[in-house]
């Protein structure tokens, strides 16, 4: 029937954060698992009038699905797929599980780099031609510490949804939008970066150590420079296109580079 109206629940898990593009900052992909519950009242029967069963499975092709749609999708399909076979319980409850990879836009604030955490939005709406879908109130999240899988730079803190009202939407007024928290893994960053680029600005006043006979105070800011720019390059390879505020990181490398320049001109009037 055209007129009624489906009450989904969803159930969101984040298994695993597979990769953040921070350069474009065009999505943020990661593993979870996806339940997706739904009253077919159609559906039910008497597990005492058949031989006791509580639930079947059926081909997915044979029902009613709700179309969900991914609010920020960065992938090419907006809409989620779901798998050949679904749980029907004597209650009428359609079940579908499966595990998904979600990508989605993001907007990274580099700000903090590489100390930073960021905050990502997902949100999920049902979109019906015919069908009318809304979305229940939606338990608050947790993170699966059995399941979940802590990636290499990255680590998800928090997670939470929340009900948004959207007044654009045809059919429906509120949908869940999911928030996941991450924050990166610092350690290699001040490791391969800012620990060398400090003992780098300490070095740069040594040059005044040297004495003038010896020739080599020019030399020696060369090799500073020589470092410098490499740390550059690194920092220029991993920060994103047009960038709305300087990071901290990269107001520390313009310290440098000035310091280092001004000793230079010192030596240049010693030498």
């Amino acid at each position: 029937n055209a007129t009624n109206i489906y009450a989904l629940d969803l159930l969101l898990l984040p298994i695993d954060i597979l990769s953040i593009d921070e350069i474009y900052q065009v999505k943020v992909t990661i593993i979870a698992y996806l339940s997706v519950l739904w009253q077919h009242p159609g559906l039910s029967w008497e597990p005492a009038d058949y031989d006791g069963i509580q639930a079947v499975h059926v081909d997915a092709e044979s029902l009613w699905k709700p179309q969900i749609v991914i609010t920020v999708s960065a992938s090419e399909s907006l809409t989620l797929t779901f798998p050949g076979e679904l749980r029907i319980s004597s209650s009428g409850q359609v079940a579908s599980s499966k595990y998904y990879q979600l990508s989605f836009r993001c907007e990274i604030d580099f700000y903090k780099y590489p100390f930073d955490t960021q905050t990502c939005f997902l949100g999920f709406y049902p979109w019906q031609e015919k069908q009318l879908a809304y979305m229940e109130s939606i338990p608050a999240p947790q993170i699966p510490k059995k399941l979940y899988a802590i990636n290499g730079e990255w680590r998800l803190l928090n997670m939470t949804v929340e009900m948004v009202e959207d007044q654009n939407l045809v059919f429906i007024s509120k949908f869940p939008r999911y928030s996941f928290t991450m924050q990166r893994e610092s350690t290699y960053y001040v490791v391969t970066i800012i620990f060398p680029m400090v003992l780098t600005s300490a070095m740069i006043p040594l040059v005044f150590l040297i004495p003038p006979r010896t020739g080599e105070k020019i030399s020696y800011l060369v090799a500073i420079f020589t470092s410098t720019a490499i740390f550059l390059n690194f920092i220029c390879d991993v920060m994103p296109r047009g960038l709305s505020g300087v990071p901290v990181l990269a107001i520390l490398l313009v310290e440098v580079m000035a310091e280092g320049f001004m000793a230079t001109l010192a030596a240049l009037v010693v030498v």
